[in-house]
């Protein structure tokens, strides 16, 4: 330990100069670059300032930690300094990282102080014994604004986070959420900033849980890769430098032991924001399904986290401004994380290749489980990220058998995950509302479910799937066979009577349904494309993948409860948003073109709510007839598909651009004209006006229930 004193005013000024060089040197850095790119002549020579640059500005942000430490330590406030030269201690060696490790500590250890004195009041102080309690201080309220401030300048930081999860531990550091959310509540008013400005209470709330999470985030992933020994991985068992490296499991654990006092919904708050490390999230994860379950052993019911509800009356305002009451279950906030990290989500719910773990996880936690508290979202995500994120064409040199093998096992396992969560969400109890899942799960499933149009297409051919051997029927894997989908990885086995539950009852969201309409307009694109390369080479592909394109639009209104002779204008409003969105996407195909890119795009987009906004074309929203039956307009949709990929290939020439057909009704109703004038080849014509069957089949499958 080394002693450390310094000026503060001194390097207050320090910092200062520092920053506002920095700034200058950096923008007079800039112009000159652009001056050079201009006059076409080399900027090598302030290109290279660039590194000195950053060494300013880190030297400007190691001695404004330097102010910080100094002032917590001697005045325990964030912007009043004690006096000019102060002194503080510093473990190890006096480096800038020994300082924010320091600083972290100190913010630690002042923040456990401003709890208990707010804890104090939010249970109730009578100072003056009139038998009132008094109201909480404004100056307490404006420390923890000042050391909220802090905890945002520093969430990003390493060192500093690290240094206050030390300082804290799990069980102090879970302990802050609903104390300062209980006293800001309590408080209901403005809390003055350390700048003189001031924020309403669930503002700061808001704040405070963010820059938490934040931190949590940062400090677990900065110790695995500076601490002495990594937490994961090749050397799980052993002690960091800093963090015990099964600190996510304490976490887990302090959330079990201290219910009731609110450390279960402060991991729940915490875990929403920040991108944590998938083994950090498996750790807490594991520790949660096993405490629930011995909590379900012993007591006999599945109330175990409401606790903290009932005892600190958290439903009755959430907490900041973003809390809808759903995240007193640690379970939401983890499943949100996972949902940011989805190889977390894949390993968490199948963990042994479909074994007994990941078959017991998928029963408790698709069918059991309630989710009514948060609308389906947390458990919709994960189950969302984890089906989709190993769902992607292999990417490696074929000869690699190793590599090879890898990317089969990861896509079965999110194949299988899939399966089994679309198979157990149909066995829900649907209750008294006739409803499985939650409105706010139905863009993430909708989404899922979109990845995995190969497999829904199979279903809605009445290719139905074989009992896997090691779970129901429903669940399992099943290997791509038909020619478009050649590169595909491994696909669901979904049950024709589980998907047609568990997709009825997703496209009853509109948006959902929108987003699925689109998705079956871009996988037939892209399955017609590839087939349009076989139209006369002797095979049925051509003709299979036309018929294909038929039957998925009818299986998929047929989920929705839709008939196809209902005319448009008195369908559902769901229905007639899923043929929309199919209209609007009519010949898109995936910016780099085939099946494989439906794929991909899928992937990338994952995520959400926000998954459903992505990769969309500006289509216009009136390509529905509504004086026409569902029928008609489905076949409208595929004509117009059909000649677009012949067009694409060069085997006809219809005279209309695709964006034009894509974009402009007028367009649109031209080239149905154009089809309707038998314009196309005699065999291209027989299959087209030979789609009823497809139609029907299609239907059939998915009316059954």
């Amino acid at each position: 330990m080394v002693q450390v004193s310094i000026d503060v005013d001194a390097c207050t000024g320090l910092v200062a100069q520092l920053r506002a060089f920095h700034g200058t040197a950096t923008t007079q850095r800039a112009r000159v670059q652009k001056v050079a790119r201009d006059a076409h002549c080399s900027s090598a020579g302030v290109d290279a300032l660039k590194p000195d640059l950053e060494v300013v500005s880190r030297v400007a942000s190691d001695l404004d930690a330097r102010v910080t430490l100094a002032v917590l330590v001697n005045s325990g406030d964030t912007h009043t300094a004690p006096g000019s030269v102060v002194t503080f201690s510093v473990d190890g060696e006096d480096t800038p990282d020994a300082v924010k490790l320091a600083l972290g500590k100190q913010l630690g250890a002042r923040l456990a102080q401003n709890r208990t004195e707010l804890q104090r009041y939010v249970d109730g102080v009578d100072a003056d014994g009139d038998g009132k309690d008094d109201p909480m201080p404004p100056e307490l309220m404006n420390r923890l604004a000042g050391y909220v401030t802090l905890l945002e300048k520093y969430q990003g930081d390493g060192p500093a986070a690290t240094g206050l999860l030390m300082s804290l531990g799990p069980d102090g550091f879970l302990a802050l959420p609903a104390t300062v959310n209980r006293a800001l509540a309590d408080y209901r008013g403005k809390v003055t900033l350390p700048n003189g400005s001031t924020v309403e209470d669930d503002v700061l709330a808001q704040r405070f849980l963010r820059a938490s999470g934040q931190l949590l985030a940062t400090g677990v992933t900065w110790d695995k890769k500076h601490g002495v020994d990594l937490p994961y991985g090749a050397v799980a068992g052993r002690t960091t430098q800093y963090l015990p490296d099964d600190f996510g499991t304490q976490l887990a654990q302090s959330a079990y032991d201290h219910v009731g006092d609110g450390h279960g919904v402060g991991l729940s708050q915490v875990l929403r924001y920040g991108t944590y490390p998938k083994e950090f999230l498996l750790d807490v994860g594991d520790r949660l399904d096993a405490l629930e379950q011995q909590w379900t052993k012993e007591h006999g019911d599945r109330a175990l986290w409401g606790r903290d509800v009932r005892n600190l009356d958290l439903a009755a305002f959430g907490m900041g401004t973003e809390d809808k009451g759903g995240h007193y279950d640690p379970f939401v906030g983890l499943f949100e994380a996972m949902g940011r990290t989805p190889p977390a989500a894949a390993d968490f719910f199948n963990p042994d290749a479909g074994g007994k773990e990941a078959q017991r996880r998928a029963h408790y936690f698709f069918q059991e489980r309630t989710w009514d508290h948060d609308g389906f979202n947390a458990v919709a995500m994960a189950l969302d990220a984890g089906g989709s994120v190993y769902h992607v064409p292999y990417p490696g040199d074929p000869q690699d058998a190793e590599a090879l093998a890898r990317w089969r096992r990861q896509a079965e396992q999110s194949a299988w995950l899939t399966s089994a969560g679309v198979h157990h969400l149909a066995l829900r109890d649907p209750g008294e509302e006739k409803r499985r899942i939650g409105d706010q799960g139905k863009d993430s499933l909708a989404h899922l479910l979109a990845l995995y149009m190969a497999d829904v297409d199979r279903v809605a051919a009445g290719v139905n799937t074989p009992t896997d051997p090691k779970g129901a029927r429903g669940i399992g894997v099943v290997d791509p066979q038909a020619t478009w989908l050649k590169g595909y990885p491994p696909g669901a086995a979904f049950d024709v009577d589980d998907l047609n539950a568990v997709l009825g009852e997703t496209l009853t969201n509109k948006d959902a349904a929108t987003y699925f309409g689109r998705r079956t307009a871009e996988f037939n694109a892209a399955r017609l494309q590839v087939a349009a390369q076989h139209y006369q080479d002797g095979t049925s592909t051509f003709r299979d993948a036309v018929t294909g394109a038929a039957g998925l639009r009818a299986y998929t209104l047929a989920t929705m409860g839709a008939h196809l002779e209902t005319r448009a204008e008195h369908a559902d409003d769901h229905a007639k948003a899923y043929m929309t969105g199919a209209a609007n996407a009519v010949g898109i195909v995936p910016v780099y073109g085939g099946a494989l890119t439906f794929l991909v795009e899928g992937v990338l987009t994952a995520g959400g709510s926000n998954s459903l906004e992505k990769g969309w074309s500006d289509g216009q929203d009136n390509q529905v007839r509504d004086d026409e039956d569902l029928q008609w307009n489905a076949r409208e949709d595929v004509r117009v598909e059909v000649a677009l990929a012949l067009q694409r290939a060069g085997i006809i020439r219809t005279g209309f651009s695709e964006s034009a057909v894509q974009s402009d009704p007028a367009a649109r109703a031209s080239m149905q004209a154009w089809l309707d004038g038998g314009n196309l080849p005699d065999d291209v014509k027989a299959v087209l006006n030979d789609l009823d069957g497809s139609f029907a089949e299609g239907a059939a499958n998915g009316g059954k229930k």
